[in-house]
């Protein structure tokens, strides 16, 4: 394939660079002019203290987002809290930058792909993991950015370089949010299972540097909970044993799988993500991603649709019929009224 053919259609580099810049400066100033400047809810708190003293944070460890929590935590200005919330936030504003090049791979104007990056930046949950200190805008920021160099190595398969960063970016993934990452696995296998006679003398190489990436963090986690360090949630891990009940989140099997929850239960989640879904794409975005998916379907290769469905399947529907959890009905804003008490 020709470097021509290998660009997106209607390539142009000054404005797709200026489309792309867009697509992370606006959804960064979203975030920083709208993230909280003190401590909050959910597990800011303690992501917040694992990276000021670069600590152990609870299952899985996750030692990549400390380090980078860390890092920002050193800036010469704004407090602890304020620094924890922007590296959120840059992750978030990164992550929009690789939907914009994943929405151009696929074929979408530069206007179009400009538009879905800004509709994910503004989207209720992302928008709120992005002013937080959680893991979850880097999670989106190793997706995309996997995605994007897969898209892109389709076009050129024999550019080494794309598929050691595709599997570097993906043992680092695991060192971040492991179920969202293994759950997304095979959706990107699927794409890459196109262009396999390229990659079969390439896959022990890639094998390598994939498990290298994942190992490093947690090595240096496994170091770090040995030292005196201020917050360590369960203490040192001393044998593989140790590692393996924290990596595989065990200490947290009674909250993901409850002993009373049916499923029944399963399919009353099912419904309450179902209408979640809707209100958050709206019935027009709804039809718009529809549309989108069957132009997709005829204009694109196959494996391309369906390696995002699969995806999307997976971390929705396979993810929550692998937990088991009670679901309590509960009047429409109860939990934001109980709150404000």
């Amino acid at each position: 394939m020709t470097p021509a053919r290998a660009r997106p259609e209607g390539f142009k580099p000054i404005r797709d660079g200026i489309a792309l810049a867009a697509s992370i400066v606006a959804p960064l100033a979203l975030f920083v002019l709208t993230l909280p400047r003190t401590v909050v809810l959910e597990d800011d708190g303690l992501f917040l203290m694992a990276g000021a003293h670069l600590g152990v944070a609870h299952p899985p460890g996750y030692p990549l987002y400390t380090l980078i929590v860390h890092l920002f935590t050193l800036l010469p200005f704004g407090s602890v809290a304020f620094l924890g919330h922007l590296s959120s936030a840059v992750l978030g504003a990164l992550a929009c930058g690789c939907v914009y090049i994943c929405a151009r791979l696929i074929g979408a104007s530069s206007i179009s792909a400009l538009t879905a990056s800004l509709l994910f930046a503004a989207s209720e949950h992302f928008w709120s993991q992005a002013i937080v200190t959680e893991v979850y805008t880097l999670n989106a920021l190793f997706f995309f950015g996997k995605y994007a160099l897969l898209l892109y190595g389709v076009r050129h398969p024999h550019r080494t370089g794309i598929w050691i960063g595709a599997a570097a970016a993906c043992g680092l993934s695991l060192a971040n949010h492991v179920p969202l990452t293994v759950l997304s696995m095979p959706g990107l296998a699927l794409l890459a299972f196109t262009v396999r006679r390229h990659l079969y003398r390439k896959l022990p190489l890639l094998l390598v540097i994939l498990a290298c990436s994942a190992v490093l963090p947690y090595a240096w986690m496994v170091w770090r909970s040995h030292q005196d360090v201020l917050i360590n949630f369960y203490g040192s891990i001393d044998t593989l044993k140790e590692f393996w009940f924290y990596f595989s989140r065990q200490g947290y099997i009674e909250v993901d799988i409850s002993p009373s929850a049916g499923w029944h239960d399963r399919f009353r989640f099912m419904q309450w993500l179902g209408n979640e879904f809707l209100w958050q794409l709206t019935l027009p975005g709804f039809a718009l991603a529809v549309l989108g998916l069957v132009i997709l379907f005829r204009r694109r290769p196959a494996a391309i649709p369906w390696s995002g469905a699969l995806v999307f399947l997976t971390n929705s529907i396979v993810r929550s019929f692998r937990m088991s959890l009670d679901v309590y009905p509960h009047p429409e804003n109860t939990s934001s009224d109980a709150l404000d008490q």
